[in-house]
This record gives C-alpha cells, sequence and structure tokens, in this order.
C-alpha cells in the first residue's frame, strides 16, 4: 500500500487487496476494511490495516447492514461481530442468521436449539427440539413433541400446544389431534381442524385442503369451494393446476376445467414451450397442451423443448441419444450421443399439498 504522494504505508506478501465496501440501493456505502487474499483465501482488514479475520474464507467477507460480519469457511456460513469477534460460542452455530434476518437467532448446540439475540445472549432458557422461522423475527419451535410460537422478543405468541404449523405470519395452517385448520396471528381460528392436509397457496386468499382422501381448493373467507375436491392430492404449477391419484396425473385450469387429461403416470409442467412430455407404461411420449398425444411413448428418459434449444429436444431410444423435431422425426445433421447431450435428467416435481 502507498500514500498519495507514493511512499510506502505498508508491505505484504498478499495475493490480492482491495476496499472492502457494499453497495444498498445501487449507492456505494463508505469502506468498512480490506479484503485480502492469501494462499488462495479470503480475509479482513480494518481501514488501518489490522487483521479482523485470518485469510480462513472460501469468499470476501460481508458486512450486514447492523455492522455485523459474514463468512463462508469451508462452506459453512459463520457469523461475526465488527471487530471480528465470533457471534456464536465455540461449541454452537447459528442457524438462519443471514444478512438480511433479524433477531432473534437460533443458536444450535448438539441436537438442541436455543434463541438468542443479536449478541447471541440466550432470550429464553428453554431448549427446543426444532425452530423455523419467517420474516419479522417470529419463530415456530418444537419441544416435547408439539410445536407453538414465539415472538421476537422471546415470549409466547402462542403455547405449545400444536402437531404442525406453517409459517405464514397470518393466516396460518395449524394441526390439533391429527387435524388440520387456518388459524390467525391472534390464535382464533379462520376454519377450524378438520382436514387431513392443508396449505395456503402464494398470495392468493385460497388454501389446499384434503379430506378423505380427495383435495381441492377453498376460499378462507367463506369456506365455498373454488375448485371442488378430487381424488388424490392437488397443486399448483405453471398457470394452472394438476390432480394426482390411483397412478395418474391431470393438468386443470385454474379454475379446475380439465386441460389435460390423459392416461400417464407422470406428466410435464412447462405449458408455455407447448408440449410436455408424459410416460405411460415405462416409455415417454409428448402430448399437447390440447391433450392430443403427439408423440406416442417410446423414449427410455423424459423428453423436454428447452426455449433455448430452438425447436428440438435429445430423446433416448435403444440406448442412444438422438435430437428430434416437435413432430418426434429425427433432425438431420446432428449425430446421436451415447449419453445425455444436456448433462443427466433435472429435477422431478412431486405434486404434494404439504411441503
Amino acid at each position: 500500500m502507498i500514500d498519495k504522494k507514493g511512499a510506502w504505508v505498508s508491505k505484504n506478501d498478499y495475493q490480492q487487496m482491495r476496499l472492502a465496501a457494499g453497495y444498498r440501493a445501487g449507492i456505494r456505502e463508505p469502506a468498512f476494511g480490506w479484503h485480502f487474499k492469501k494462499t488462495d483465501r479470503w480475509g479482513l482488514l480494518d481501514l488501518d490495516g489490522r487483521v479482523l479475520l485470518d485469510a480462513d474464507f472460501d469468499q470476501a467477507i460481508t458486512r450486514c447492514a447492523d455492522g455485523r460480519l459474514e463468512g463462508h469457511k469451508n462452506k459453512e456460513l459463520l457469523s461475526f461481530k465488527a471487530d471480528g469477534t465470533p457471534l456464536q460460542p465455540s461449541d454452537g452455530k447459528l442457524v438462519g442468521a443471514l444478512c438480511n434476518s433479524v433477531p432473534p437467532y437460533a443458536l444450535k448446540t448438539g441436537e438442541k436449539f436455543t434463541l438468542v439475540d443479536a449478541n447471541s445472549i440466550p432470550l429464553i432458557q428453554l431448549q427446543f427440539d426444532a425452530v423455523s422461522q419467517f420474516p419479522g423475527g417470529v419463530k415456530n419451535v418444537k419441544i416435547d413433541g408439539k410445536w407453538g410460537r414465539i415472538g421476537p422478543d422471546g415470549r409466547w405468541l402462542l403455547e405449545p400446544r400444536f402437531d404442525y404449523l406453517s409459517g405464514h405470519a397470518d393466516t396460518f395452517v395449524a394441526s390439533v389431534d391429527g387435524k388440520r385448520g387456518f388459524m390467525r396471528s391472534d390464535g382464533t381460528w379462520v376454519i377450524e381442524p378438520k382436514f387431513d392436509a392443508a396449505a395456503r397457496r402464494q398470495n392468493s386468499d385460497t388454501a389446499f385442503v384434503t379430506v378423505a382422501g380427495a383435495t381441492g381448493v377453498v376460499r378462507l373467507a367463506d369456506q365455498s369451494w373454488v375448485v371442488p375436491p378430487r381424488p388424490g392430492v392437488m397443486c399448483d404449477i405453471n398457470h394452472a393446476l394438476m390432480t394426482q391419484g390411483e397412478g395418474k396425473r391431470t393438468i386443470l385450469s385454474k379454475a379446475g376445467q380439465d386441460w389435460i387429461e390423459i392416461d400417464a403416470e407422470r406428466i410435464g409442467i412447462s405449458l408455455d414451450i407447448g408440449l410436455l412430455t408424459f410416460l405411460r407404461d415405462g416409455k415417454w411420449g409428448l402430448v399437447d397442451t390440447t391433450g392430443r398425444v403427439t408423440v406416442e411413448p417410446q423414449y427410455e428418459e423424459p423428453v423436454a423443448f428447452l426455449p433455448r434449444l430452438r425447436g428440438i429436444a435429445w430423446a433416448k431410444r435403444d440406448g442412444k441419444w438422438c435430437a428430434i423435431d416437435r413432430r418426434g422425426h429425427p433432425v438431420e445433421g446432428i449425430s446421436c450421443a451415447p449419453g445425455d447431450p444436456l448433462g443427466g435428467p433435472g429435477g422431478r416435481f412431486e405434486c404434494k399439498v404439504e411441503p
């Protein structure tokens, strides 16, 4: 480091060194130190060049809005005070203490959790078997097999008496004696427990509910049906609904009208592509969004027409991967391959009511 006149301020053996400053709302914040890299690991100096955190981290250190520092060490997220001292004790680990989170935080010691404030001081002496969190510092906690809810100040919002609590701040799923209902944040019931499974829909005043093996969509305000129950489970997919029961899947409109109903054990969910892959008797084929089978099942793996492939897909038959067009015809000029050119299968979508 040199000063403005070119005189040496300090010398070191670092691989890299750069000013540590973050951005908020597109505006650069004042510098809080120097990032430095040594033996391919990152550390942090203060503005005067003193070491705050040794070069032990996978990447550059981040400073949170509240002044905390966080860094990944061997892929594990660790939190520190502004002066570099650890926030978590040596025998514990902070869970969910990310920069955008607010206290209380969960501190895991062994197999138990406690709730601590921003300085890792316990808010409550009880230890919990599990902790889940959502915005606002409210936590769902499990103790002796029952779930309750604790506020940011460590006080009980709901005593631990529930089999299950979902993670919504208001109008959430609560279970008593194995039955699901919907509860307000003040502990009063919107719908008393009577469902076998239930889940709020995202950005909606409706919910999926299951009774006696059938699932539908109910309005929370008056308990009327948006989509009457059907055998099996029901879930949201892209711009539509899906039902799954008796080994078959059906795609419905948001209002519950049948869109694609074929004899299929599995079916794709990317309606905007125009063609969906489906599984029947161990082979994969293609169906369009009107429910018409365009390519009979004959492939050994799912077939996906991805936008970036511009109208072709790779399909496996007789152990080889070959490029096909939307009618299932081979694409001339593209050689077949012994393995999947796209690098392997993607994730499998599971239709279910509860997480």
